[in-house]
């Protein structure tokens, strides 16, 4: 079963992976939970305290305890795993897979080589291979990707206007590289940059434009983690790099990235200067990281659901006592 995989982590391994850090007396900061930095007004260690063997910890500041697995989903969800929909420990075993722990730790005994991100210069390399969305031509794969945004009530015009996705080469025109299996491009066919917390890109992540219920419905790379990656449009990426252009109106954060095409080809339509960021289980731990104008309104914008709602407290205790505003999307 995965949750056995998973427990073989090492708790130091993971909370590193989670954007916690691990300090002296083998403790870690912030406690996910409760969001406490220090054990107490004297004592500057972590307020999480890790046995020896770093298989158990416990929150000296709420109390909160338990493995590896619990660090995780409550760092994801604010709840143990028992207490979870399907939908959330699913995406919780996500996790553990798409940062390899599983794969990893599957015989129990701990490799040294975790996968990491795919090189800079075949991403750069993939993404210059794709086609912009006006320039697709007749040939099935891509009318796929026009039936999808029509199916799905895009305006072609506008998502091409966002600069931030392409339709991803046809699977003869490519020499794919194995974090990318060349079977996925006629599926997978709708791709977008993924960015570090810093806005260096990092990785790239495609939607399915398929209508025969493929799942997942999106990808990441192939054997590469990426926990702590987000998506953006253009202002996102100049907020994630310090460096935005005027003053924006607001920040949106979405979850995953159909909200974010949406999103993003609202803001050209109405005209708005709006940074937007999204991401998927995993992606905002480290969204305090990034320097947010202390007067910018921040909306998060989520499905009226259960997974909706966890991703909202999610990122609302990540941001860290900002005032954060809620919009339930409309299914």
């Amino acid at each position: 079963m995965w949750i056995q995989k998973a427990k073989c982590t090492p708790l130091q391994v993971a909370a590193k992976k989670l954007g916690l850090t691990v300090k002296k007396g083998n403790s870690v900061s912030p406690c996910p939970t409760c969001g406490a930095i220090y054990r107490g007004s004297e004592d500057k260690r972590g307020p999480i305290g890790m046995n020896g063997a770093g298989t158990a910890w416990q929150c000296h500041a709420c109390g909160k305890r338990g493995d590896v697995v619990d660090l995780v989903s409550y760092a994801l969800f604010d709840r143990k795993l028992r207490e979870m929909s399907d939908e959330q420990k699913r995406k919780v075993r996500d996790w553990f897979e798409g940062t390899g722990f599983i794969k990893q730790y599957e015989n129990t005994e701990p490799v040294t080589h975790i996968p990491k991100r795919p090189s800079p210069e075949q991403v750069a390399s993939l993404w210059k291979a794709s086609t912009p969305l006006p320039q697709m031509n007749g040939c099935q794969e891509d009318q796929m990707v026009r039936d999808f945004l029509s199916f799905r009530k895009f305006d072609l015009d506008l998502l091409a206007q966002t600069g931030m996705v392409k339709a991803i080469p046809l699977r003869s025109q490519y020499n794919w590289p194995a974090w990318w299996p060349a079977s996925w491009s006629p599926v997978w066919r709708l791709v977008t940059p993924a960015f570090e917390i810093n806005g260096k890109v990092a990785s790239l992540h495609a939607r399915a434009v398929s209508s025969n219920g493929i799942k997942p419905k999106s990808r990441w790379p192939k054997g590469c983690e990426a926990n702590g990656l987000l998506l953006a449009n253009k202002q996102g990426v100049r907020l994630l790099r310090g460096k935005q252009e005027g003053e924006l109106e607001a920040l949106l954060i979405c979850e995953g990235i159909t909200d974010l095409f949406r999103a993003s080809s609202a803001a050209i339509h109405e005209k708005m200067n709006v940074a937007i960021l999204a991401g998927t289980s995993g992606s905002f731990s480290r969204i305090n990281k990034i320097s947010i104008p202390d007067n910018l309104d921040i909306v998060v914008c989520t499905d009226p659901d259960q997974a909706g709602d966890a991703y909202a407290e999610t990122i609302k205790k990540n941001l860290c006592g900002k005032k954060v505003y809620r919009m339930k999307l409309e299914k």
